[in-house]
């Protein structure tokens, strides 16, 4: 697993795709103003072959960034929690196309 620092497009979310060979794709959003970070895992062992595309963990201990703007927040205490919301969808082709530009555009915008 690793965490990194997601973009947000004008309305504060991050997207997450992943696209099928047919064009379909998985795909994840959620607001990173809550938790400052992502995470992405990556599993292939001898039983199990999956990707986790993308979701918001908290980062406790140093800054991460959004937009490249400093995001921090406090360690968890013991029986503490975080809600963020998250979508999950599966995209059609035309779908997904269409997060392709948005995605584009957003990367564009805050590079």
């Amino acid at each position: 697993m690793f965490a990194f620092d997601p973009l947000t497009d004008d309305e504060g979310w991050s997207h997450f795709m992943q696209i099928h060979p047919d064009g379909t794709a998985d795909y994840t959003s959620f607001m990173p103003e809550n938790t400052g970070a992502a995470a992405r895992w990556i599993c292939r062992t001898g039983d199990q072959e999956a990707v986790g595309m993308a979701f918001p963990v908290r980062s406790p201990d140093e800054a991460s960034r959004v937009n490249g703007r400093p995001v921090t927040h406090a360690p968890l205490g013991k029986g503490e929690c975080f809600k963020n919301e998250i979508v999950a969808a599966v995209f059609t082709p035309a779908e997904a196309e269409a997060m392709v530009r948005h995605i584009e555009t957003v990367k564009r915008q805050r590079a």
